[in-house]
């Protein structure tokens, strides 16, 4: 079964809760274990809601020249 990586997906956030450490804002619940996880084991389906982060954009530096 294919799994959908909660790391690279846009609704997923760490907990300043030790108890509850994983958040998935799509669903809007809190978990200790990787929502994935919670998902499959509560639908026995992998993740319907999945959506990947944006890349980061590039940001000029205050002088104007490009460093590489």
């Amino acid at each position: 079964m294919e799994r959908s990586d909660c790391y690279h997906c846009r609704f997923f956030k760490i907990s300043w809760n030790p108890d509850w450490p994983y958040v998935c804002l799509a669903m809007n619940f809190r978990s200790r274990d990787i929502p994935w996880r919670v998902v499959v084991n509560a639908s026995g389906l992998p993740c319907q809601m999945f959506s990947r982060k944006k890349p980061p954009t590039p940001t000029p530096s205050p002088s104007g020249k490009r460093y590489v």
